[in-house]
């Protein structure tokens, strides 16, 4: 992986196992709560598609069409064959999804014309500590890289995203960036090969001195 800069392996190989646990969570939510308790999780479960397409888009960057829409639904009474979807189905799902999201996200949840105070994951969120408001920052900055991905091949929608999104904040510093700390236990190649035993190609170490990415003095040595 090192000396191919591919993404296998990487967080595009998490794409499924999250799934699963969100899948389980929405269907949760939606089969065994009602009325207001339901309301409460109605931001929770609107972060789950943010987080979703961030994964599988840089694994459909990679890969192009990939199970998504029928994957992990064999429980809930869904296929153990999920078709694979193309990229172009996954982007126009992920562009309305993202949309929903940010909507969602940016509005007061209300029942019966009453404010539903939301449930917070607190700590329990690794990423943003239960900062909902960074979340929607997090789902609005996805239309803009889903609108990266859509520029060559249609510019007029690109376009239309990237107004859409103006609408609403963007991440626009580090204390908005994605942080997730694994744990202090996780080493990465357990049981294989360290990654100051592997020697890295020219062309990528090159490419990584050329951009100043600051990961060459913690792969390699001169």
């Amino acid at each position: 992986l090192v000396t191919t800069m591919a993404n296998a392996g990487s967080l595009g190989s998490r794409v499924y196992p999250v799934m699963n646990v969100v899948n389980e969570l929405k269907h949760f939510i939606n089969t065994n709560l009602s009325g207001e308790e339901q309301a409460k999780y109605t931001y929770l479960k609107a972060l789950c598609d943010p987080l979703m397409i961030y994964l599988a888009m840089l694994d459909t960057d990679m890969y192009g069409s990939m199970a998504y829409t029928e994957a992990y639904q064999a429980r809930y009474g869904g296929t153990l064959t999920p078709k694979y979807d193309t990229q172009k189905e996954l982007f126009d799902l992920w562009e309305k999804e993202l949309k929903s999201a940010v909507e969602t996200l940016a509005n007061e949840v209300t029942l019966d014309g009453k404010a539903v105070a939301q449930q917070s994951l607190g700590s329990q969120d690794f990423i943003y500590k239960g900062d909902y408001n960074k979340w929607l920052k997090f789902a609005n900055s996805l239309r803009l890289k889903l609108a990266a991905r859509l520029i060559n091949e249609d510019l007029d929608r690109a376009l239309n995203i990237v107004k859409e999104v103006s609408k609403y904040p963007v991440m626009d510093g580090l204390a908005d960036d994605v942080f997730y700390n694994k744990s202090i236990d996780d080493r990465h190649f357990k049981g294989g090969p360290s990654l100051n035993r592997v020697s890295g190609s020219m062309q990528l170490v090159n490419f990584l001195v050329d951009n100043f990415d600051p990961r060459v003095r913690f792969f390699f040595e001169k």
